[in-house]
């Protein structure tokens, strides 16, 4: 709520409970996950912030095999990772929805899950084939009075909007395909080479958490 980005993402093997953990029954009030949970507190804060005016927002994506895929717009396959100076690191291309609710958000994480990649697998009947992410990107704008727009448009000359933005932030929170073990999940043929791409990736990001938390 401070314009800070943040990430959140559970990580273990298959079967184990990361999605559960992450997403529970958006419904239920003690069994809610990460994921809803996390968009109770943000409009919690938003209805108690009287001094600025928030735009919430909300994307979902996949990483399958390696290729980044929108759950919002599947027929869009141009989703390129892009950096720039101002907005940071971010994705070029994917769709973005405007939520004022976490019943809003729950409507466009359901309608995104159905495009998420998932197979039976013999650990898991309804094993994730794909790390899923749902972005919630914050945006705070301070609300000026009549008066102080005035002063402000003076002394620049030029006309100054009621609304500016203060900051901008982002919350990823993750669901990560598990990692395998092939005899266990007896997996072949595309399921084989899901695993290995999971299996990878998940050892390339265990890597880059480790070289974090070097002091070097």
């Amino acid at each position: 709520m401070k314009g800070y980005n943040g990430t959140i993402f559970a990580y273990g093997q298959t079967g184990t409970g990361k999605t559960y953990t992450m997403v529970g029954d958006f419904e239920h009030k003690t069994n809610r996950g990460i994921i809803p949970r996390a968009f109770d507190y943000i409009f919690e804060k938003v209805k108690e912030d009287k001094e600025h005016k928030y735009n919430i927002m909300v994307s979902f994506i996949q990483i399958y095999l390696e290729s980044i895929q929108d759950l919002l717009e599947p027929t869009n396959k141009d989703i390129r990772i892009r950096e720039d100076p101002e907005q940071g690191v971010y994705l070029e291309g994917v769709q973005w929805v405007k939520v004022n609710s976490t019943s809003d958000c729950a409507n466009v994480f359901h309608f995104g899950e159905k495009n998420r990649v998932t197979e039976c697998t013999k650990m898991n009947s309804h094993s994730s084939r794909s790390h899923a992410i749902f972005i919630a990107r914050i945006e705070k704008n301070i609300m000026l009075s009549k008066e102080k727009i005035a002063e402000l448009s003076k002394e620049s000359n030029e006309q100054i909007k009621e609304e500016r933005v203060m900051t901008r932030s982002n919350l990823y929170l993750v669901d990560l395909a598990g990692s395998e073990r092939v005899k266990k999940t007896k997996a072949e043929n595309m399921r084989l080479e899901e695993a290995k791409k999971i299996n990878y990736s998940l050892l390339i990001l265990g890597n880059c958490i480790q070289s974090l938390t070097e002091a070097k």
